[in-house]
């Protein structure tokens, strides 16, 4: 059973239903945990976890009876740390339940088939836990994908601009050569204008 406590520090209480007080209890056996039931409410007290596919039957092992009271071993530098022991209430009978193996169906069970369903867990946990890697891998590469195709598209982007810099470039090349041109036409254009200033002069 799990929730067992350390070798020291140990206090023992009787368990109690909370709501009306009664110390009588009828067991709920399921795979891996135990539901105690109070006897005089049928309030629900606890559920008492027990190792995987293990768990304890309702009757007595030694009388049959089905009515027990439970001794709680406590932790005290845990309170959470606890073991609950069922003891027969029949007269003169101090058994207590069998422990069982039980698979998911509650069927009773050899320890050599515990072990193997217990092994087929593990094989099935671990293989969802591949199939969650690998969802999580093709995400990361749909993500890289679709992140090259935005590299592409904004490359292509790129290489039109640089296309329109090149034109640019160019027609500014041309207007450059023009300019220079025109600044010589317009040169020779003021000597012409000095000299006709320098013949009109001269003549009169």
């Amino acid at each position: 059973m799990i929730l067992e406590v350390n070798s020291v520090n140990k206090v023992n209480r009787t368990a109690h239903c909370k709501n009306c007080g009664g110390v009588l209890f009828k067991i709920k056996p399921s795979t891996g945990y135990v539901i105690y039931d109070c006897v005089d409410c049928n309030n629900e007290v606890a559920r008492v976890r027990y190792d995987k596919y293990e768990t304890i039957l309702p009757t007595c092992e030694e009388c049959g009876g089905n009515i027990f009271k439970v001794r709680i071993t406590v932790d005290e530098q845990e309170d959470s740390n606890e073991y609950w022991e069922p003891e027969c209430i029949s007269s003169n009978c101090e058994g207590s339940p069998k422990n069982v193996y039980v698979d998911m169906d509650g069927n009773l069970i050899e320890k050599g088939e515990r072990e193997s369903l217990i092994m087929q867990d593990s094989v099935r946990s671990l293989e969802e836990e591949v199939n969650t890697q690998k969802e999580t891998i093709e995400q990361f590469e749909k993500e890289v994908y679709d992140l090259n195709n935005e590299i592409d598209e904004k490359d292509s982007e790129i290489y039109v601009l640089n296309n329109e810099i090149d034109e640019k470039d160019s027609e500014i090349y041309v207007l450059e050569k023009e300019l220079v041109t025109s600044k010589r036409h317009i040169s020779e254009l003021e000597e012409c204008i000095s000299e006709l200033k320098w013949e009109i002069r001269n003549s009169e």
